[in-house]
Order: structure tokens, then C-alpha cells, then sequence
């Protein structure tokens, strides 16, 4: 998609020939692409981070840069964030695989604007927070989809941008075997995860997400104690999903009628969509008691292992059962 939005800006400025070059030598094997890619950047104007995360993909193939084509990338990624002009975004915080480009998007059909996230394409994790691409995506009206934990730095930009989080939420081990299913979708140089068994992907997701998971939940759990959030369940979502997004408007304060509502919510139904659909709003099964039914005793006993580093947090919101077990 981004060599498709920079090849589609940077065509209709260029000759026949020009164009014909750009299009033959689109894909990494021209240095000079990256001039183009640059321009492009600059003149579509996109704050998403997604072109950055393109950006550096194509910088780990190029040959060495010529100093200008070096000196060139690196102040478009460091060029400043623009001033917020009107109100701040959505800001959206999920635990990874609880329906949050499902939530997101619908929100976005409410509010206009773009879905940005603060986390790059090339990290594996997919929850890293970089302050730049932080600060840039919230610098855009629209959503902001992250996977941000309410640590120092997240709650400090929270803190500058007035921003006022919605939090979602799941049953913790549902999660991790969710998240074990998307492992078998994805591909990163030199690393196939749809190679191994699935119960070796269960392991790794285990390795992988759970410690996230417990800091993710833990860290906005204590936030609450102190500021308001708006923290959804993806049980109540996929339940009732207009009666949580009219809940989430409330929470924004933006007056949104219950027919808008609906429709938002028909617009994004994973169910009315093709495969590539179902794709792209990041479900799965999307339903209840597959970590009990398929994480042995030992598994989630190590995951609840970690809940002793947060002595004062109840965890039972995401773990139903422990508090019995306690």
C-alpha cells in the first residue's frame, strides 16, 4: 500500500518516461527511489506512520547512500510533529488481539478523520512506543490505535495533549491463544512462525505476549486509580457493540445519534465481510473460554505467576477465576 500511495502520488508529476522508470524500479532496487519516495512523502502529506515503517524497510535493502540520500532520510524521519490545531484524536490503548481495529473502526466512521497508531510496522511486538511516531499520530484527527501501557511516557504525552484514553480489555489467556493464531499469518525477514506446530506457537505466544499482557492490564489498572479512563471489556463489544460505542461517545463527550451508531457498527461487522474483510478488522474466532479449553494448567499457572510483580492490582477483569483460586 505505500508503494502503491508514492508511485500514484509522484506519477502524476512525471513524464511518460519518468513514470515508466519509477514504476519498473518500485520495489527496492533503485537507489533512487528513495528520492522519489521522499518527495512523495512530503507532498502527500500522510502522518501515518506507515510509510516510515516502508521507509525503513527499503533502507535495510538499498545499497550504501550517497551523503545527500543518507542526510535526506534521515530529517524527513526526524522532521517534528505538527501542532495539534483543533482537539486531540481518539486515543484508543488495547490489549493486542482484543478487537481493536474492529473498535477503532468504527469509531473512525464516527469521528472522520484517519486511523494512525504510534507503533511501527517493523516491530515485532507490535507495542513498542516510539515518542516521535507517538506525538505524530496524535497530532492528527481520527483514532490513534495503540498498545501502549499507561507507563511514564505514555501518560506524560496523555498528560501534554489532554487526552482522555479508552482502554479495551480481555480475558487474558483467551488472548494469548488468539494471538497464537495470528502468529501462523505472519512473516518477518528470516522468521516463519507458520513453520512451527501449534503448540509450539502456543509457547511462544506465552513467551512473547503474557509478560505484556499483565503490564499492559496492570499499569492502566493503577492509572485508574488516579484518572479517569474509559475501560471496556471485549466481551461487552462483541456483545453489545452500539451500546459500547455510545458509551465510548458519552465518555469523548461527542453527541452521536444511536441511528449513526448502529450504522457505524453495521459498516464494520466482520461478519457481512469476505475473508479479506475479516482480515483486515484483525478477527479471529473472536469468542469466550479458549484459554481455559486449550492453555494447560501449567501454562496458566505461569502466567499468573507474573501477577505477583502487582501486589495491589485485581486482576480478575481479565482472569475471572483467579480470584477464586487466590
Amino acid at each position: 500500500m505505500a508503494n502503491q500511495l508514492v508511485y500514484g502520488a509522484l506519477a502524476g508529476g512525471l513524464d511518460e518516461r519518468a513514470a515508466q522508470g519509477l514504476h519498473r524500479h518500485r520495489f527496492y532496487d533503485w537507489a533512487d527511489y528513495l528520492l522519489f519516495y521522499l518527495d512523495a512523502l512530503d507532498r502527500l502529506k500522510i502522518a501515518s506512520n506507515n510509510l516510515e515503517s516502508a521507509l525503513e524497510r527499503y533502507l535495510t535493502r538499498v545499497p550504501a547512500l550517497s551523503d545527500d540520500k543518507r542526510r535526506t532520510a534521515l530529517a524527513w524521519l526526524q522532521r517534528p510533529p505538527a501542532p495539534l490545531a483543533g482537539p486531540p484524536p481518539v486515543f484508543v490503548a488495547a490489549m493486542p488481539k482484543s478487537a481493536s481495529t474492529y473498535l477503532c473502526n468504527i469509531l473512525n466512521t464516527l469521528v472522520g478523520g484517519a486511523v494512525n497508531t504510534p507503533h511501527s510496522q517493523n516491530d515485532r511486538s507490535g507495542t513498542a512506543l516510539d515518542l516521535l511516531s507517538t506525538m505524530r499520530a496524535l497530532s492528527v484527527p481520527g483514532v490513534v490505535h495503540s498498545h501502549l501501557p499507561a507507563d511514564a511516557r505514555t501518560v506524560a504525552v496523555m498528560t501534554l495533549l489532554a487526552i482522555r484514553p479508552i482502554v479495551l480489555v480481555r480475558n487474558i489467556h483467551d488472548a494469548i491463544v488468539s494471538y497464537a493464531d495470528h502468529l501462523a499469518g505472519r512473516v518477518y525477514p528470516g522468521s516463519r512462525p507458520s513453520a512451527m506446530t501449534r503448540e509450539a506457537r502456543l509457547e511462544s505466544a506465552l513467551a512473547r505476549v503474557a509478560p505484556f499482557y499483565v503490564d499492559f492490564f496492570a499499569t492502566w489498572w493503577l492509572y485508574r486509580q488516579h484518572a479517569d479512563i474509559e475501560l471496556v471489556h471485549f466481551d461487552e463489544l462483541v456483545a453489545r457493540p452500539e451500546d459500547t460505542v455510545a458509551a465510548c461517545c458519552k465518555w469523548l463527550g461527542l453527541a452521536v445519534e444511536r441511528p449513526r451508531i448502529a450504522a457505524a457498527v453495521a459498516a464494520n461487522d466482520p461478519r457481512g465481510r469476505s475473508r479479506q474483510g475479516q482480515h483486515a478488522t484483525r478477527f479471529n474466532v473472536g469468542v469466550n473460554g479458549r484459554g481455559r479449553s486449550q492453555l494447560s494448567g501449567d501454562q496458566i499457572a505461569r502466567v499468573r505467576l507474573l501477577y505477583g510483580e502487582f501486589p495491589d492490582v485485581d486482576f480478575s477483569m481479565v482472569d475471572p477465576e483467579w480470584r477464586t483460586r487466590r
